[in-house]
């Protein structure tokens, strides 16, 4: 029934026809297609699944003006079969050579916007604003204020006469899911017509509704054994990198290594343990709560009043101290200040050369009065670890690390000291 060559949607019997409309679907959006409705060489309808709502997607191109008005009633009573047959809650666009100068009348809004192309609709124009009309469409193509090069669609053959006659139609109701509407004159695409470009604010469906496999939570429960808390210390201790590994090498290097040891072991040791079931606690009397709570917020909104900046709370700092101790007030003395202590810290060493020129090595200066951690300090923070508590994004919980013996806490000593 249909010709689907690089994802296009298009009768076999109109191949070869000029004038036979097609949809051109790419990407993943293919797999989105859930509906293709041909129904002639002018008028042909695309569904695609939305996440809340559906797309039903008309293409049209309608006689131009000096057709007779036989031809054009019958296109246009078609194309409103169509419309009326496409689902009730889908999101319904017309879009295509319509053939349509649509004007600027007044008497024509709010279906059409006030930044069309053209002044004064032609028969055609009346046409289109009286189907959307009808059917509580919205010309959208003609609100966006643009420069008349980015309006004109179409360029008649002696290259001097551009009309705006492709238009974009829209469901009243989702008139804002079209931000933007506009003509990309430069773009070649063997026509003369130009290429109209829509962005649309949208969601559509995901296509794979596959859940991501979660990583197995280690068993920690398994440490408060002293036996099997010993266990895991040995096996880590052969699994972590010798001090002369983590010597040869670099920072990111060194430290999956420590962490590769760490998760293998934890599994190999501790095991797994399973997800816990979610419990319907949501009960009546959460629900009353939460209304009440939402009424409260809410009446604290309708008393609020709006803050200036006068009175809000200015966080600047309107004094601190020189490099001896004493107290400096003055603005411009805690700037110069702020400015010091910063490019000690973050701009590193510099040295003036013979000619007076200040040159900046780059190095980061050293603050003795920090010295990096010593092996004691960091085993006395490890132990100070909290239980219990959600694992970061290296998914090691703060057990495996306090159960983890003298050879963990040096190899974490290394990482840190690199770091400092």
């Amino acid at each position: 029934m249909e010709k689907r060559a690089s994802c296009g949607y298009l009768l076999p019997e109109l191949w070869h026809n000029q004038r036979a409309q097609c949809f051109v679907v790419l990407g993943k959006v293919r797999q989105r297609v859930i509906g293709w409705l041909p129904i002639n060489a002018r008028i042909s309808r695309l569904r695609i699944k939305g996440r809340f709502f559906s797309y039903s997607i008309i293409n049209v191109h309608c006689p131009h003006e000096g057709r007779p008005d036989d031809e054009k009633e019958s296109i246009y009573a078609q194309l409103e079969q169509v419309y009326d047959s496409c689902p009730q809650r889908d999101v319904k666009i017309v879009i295509g050579d319509m053939n349509a100068q649509v004007g600027r009348e007044r008497m024509y809004r709010p279906v059409i916007g006030p930044n069309s192309l053209h002044a004064v609709s032609n028969d055609n124009g009346q046409r289109c604003v009286n189907i959307a009309a009808s059917r509580g469409l919205v010309v959208r193509s003609a609100f966006f204020l643009r420069k008349d090069i980015h309006k004109a669609t179409w360029r008649s053959p002696d290259q001097q006469t551009e009309n705006q006659i492709d238009r974009v139609l829209i469901d009243g109701k989702f008139f804002s899911d079209i931000i933007n509407v506009r003509t990309y004159c430069s773009a070649n695409i063997d026509s003369d017509h130009y290429l109209v470009a829509v962005c649309m604010r949208t969601k559509l469906s995901t296509v794979y509704n596959t859940r991501r496999s979660r990583t197995p939570r280690t068993n920690t429960e398994q440490l408060r054994d002293t036996a099997v808390a010993m266990e895991y210390s040995q096996q880590l201790e052969a699994a972590l990198p010798t001090e002369e590994q983590l010597g040869a090498a670099t920072l990111e290097d060194g430290w999956r290594d420590i962490r590769t040891a760490i998760g293998c072991t934890a599994i190999a040791a501790l095991g797994t343990t399973a997800s816990n079931q979610r419990n319907d606690w949501f009960d009546g009397e959460c629900k009353q709560l939460v209304e009440e709570k939402n009424a409260a917020r809410a009446k604290m909104l309708q008393h609020r009043t709006e803050l200036t900046w006068n009175d809000t709370d200015r966080l600047c700092a309107t004094m601190c101290r020189d490099l001896e101790g004493n107290l400096l007030t003055n603005e411009c003395e805690v700037v110069e200040r702020w400015k010091q202590h910063y490019d000690e810290h973050l701009n590193g060493d510099a040295v003036v050369d013979g000619s007076g020129t200040t040159i900046d090595l780059g190095a980061r200066a050293v603050d003795d009065r920090f010295p990096a951690p010593d092996l004691q300090e960091v085993e006395k923070e490890i132990r100070r670890l909290k239980n219990n508590k959600a694992a970061g994004i290296d998914n090691l919980p703060s057990e495996l690390l306090k159960y983890g013996g003298d050879a963990l806490v040096r190899a974490l000593h290394w990482v840190i000291v690199k770091i400092w």
